[in-house]
C-alpha cells in the first residue's frame, strides 16, 4: 500500500498495483485505441439499433432515358448504336469490324418499320409500300436497285428485275386472282412482251422496237388457238385460227379489210 495526496490535497491510500494501472492507462497511445474501440462499439450497437447493420439492394430501374445508347468493344470500338437520327426517327445499328453498318432496323419517313442487311458488297431491305403489302429490294455494291419483290393482299404479287440504269426491264408475278402474269420492257421503258394466263386462256404478245408491230397468240379454254400479225401501220395484217376439232382458217387483210382466205372444215 502506498499513502500520497489527491489533485484536493487529501491523503489517500492506493495499492501499487492500481497506481501502476492508472499511469498506463494515462498514457496518449493508450487512451487513442480505447477511443477507437469504444467509438466502433457504439457505432455497432446504433446500426443494431435502427435494424442498418447490412446495406439493402437498389430496386431495380424500371425505365432509363436517354438519347443515344453506345455498345463497345475491349478496344473501344462501336459494335452497335441505339438512337435517333438525322430525321429524328429512331434506329438500332450493328457495326462490323470496318465501321460500315451491317444490320439496320429503323422506322422510314412513313412511320413503317424497316430492316437493312448489308455485307459491304450489296444490301437487301425489307419493309412495307403501304399497310399490308411488304417489299423486298436487292440492291448492288453501287447502291443501285436490281430486285424488287412486292406482296399485296389486295394488288398483284410481282418479283421486278432492273438493268444498271435502274430501269425494270421483267416482271413475274400474279394477279389479284392469282393468276401468272409476266412482261418485258426495253430501255425506253416500252412493253415488248407480255404473258398472260386468265380465264379467257393463255395470251403471249410480242411487239416490235417501234411499237408499231405485233403477234398475239391467244389458246381458249376449249382449245381454240388464234394468232395475229400487225404490221408498221398499226393494222392487222394475218389471222390465223384453229380450233380443238382441226379446222382452221386464214385471212390475209389490207386496208382492213380481207383480200385473201383459205378454211379448212
Amino acid at each position: 500500500m502506498e499513502k500520497r495526496e489527491n489533485r484536493l490535497g487529501e491523503t489517500v491510500v492506493q495499492p501499487v498495483r492500481a497506481r501502476r494501472l492508472m499511469v498506463y492507462l494515462n498514457r496518449p497511445a493508450v487512451l487513442g485505441v480505447i477511443l477507437v474501440v469504444v467509438a466502433v462499439a457504439a457505432l455497432n450497437l446504433g446500426l443494431r439499433a435502427f435494424g442498418q447493420t447490412e446495406p439493402k439492394p437498389l430496386a431495380p430501374t424500371k425505365e432509363v432515358r436517354a438519347q443515344r445508347f453506345v455498345l463497345v468493344d475491349e478496344k473501344d470500338q462501336t459494335q452497335a448504336s441505339l438512337m435517333r437520327g438525322d430525321d429524328g426517327r429512331p434506329a438500332l445499328v450493328l457495326w462490323n469490324g470496318d465501321g460500315t453498318a451491317s444490320a439496320t432496323v429503323e422506322i422510314d419517313q412513313g412511320g413503317k418499320p424497316r430492316i437493312t442487311l448489308s455485307n459491304g458488297d450489296a444490301d437487301v431491305s425489307m419493309g412495307f409500300m403501304d399497310p399490308g403489302s411488304p417489299v423486298f429490294v436487292m440492291r448492288d455494291a453501287k447502291g443501285k436497285r436490281r430486285v424488287v419483290v412486292v406482296a399485296g393482299r389486295e394488288r398483284r404479287t410481282l418479283i421486278n428485275l432492273y438493268d444498271d440504269e435502274q430501269r425494270e426491264r421483267l416482271s413475274v408475278g400474279l394477279t389479284e386472282k392469282g393468276q401468272p402474269i409476266a412482261s418485258a420492257k426495253d430501255e425506253e421503258g416500252n412493253l415488248r412482251a407480255t404473258f398472260v394466263q386468265d380465264e379467257t386462256g393463255v395470251g403471249l404478245d410480242l411487239t416490235a422496237e417501234n411499237g408499231r408491230g405485233s403477234i398475239s397468240l391467244n389458246v381458249d379454254p376449249k382449245g381454240q388457238c388464234d394468232i395475229g400479225i400487225v404490221h408498221g401501220e398499226g393494222e392487222m395484217g394475218v389471222v390465223m385460227q384453229a380450233d380443238a376439232e382441226g379446222r382452221g382458217n386464214v385471212m390475209i387483210f389490207a386496208d382492213k379489210k380481207p383480200v385473201w382466205q383459205a378454211m379448212k372444215r
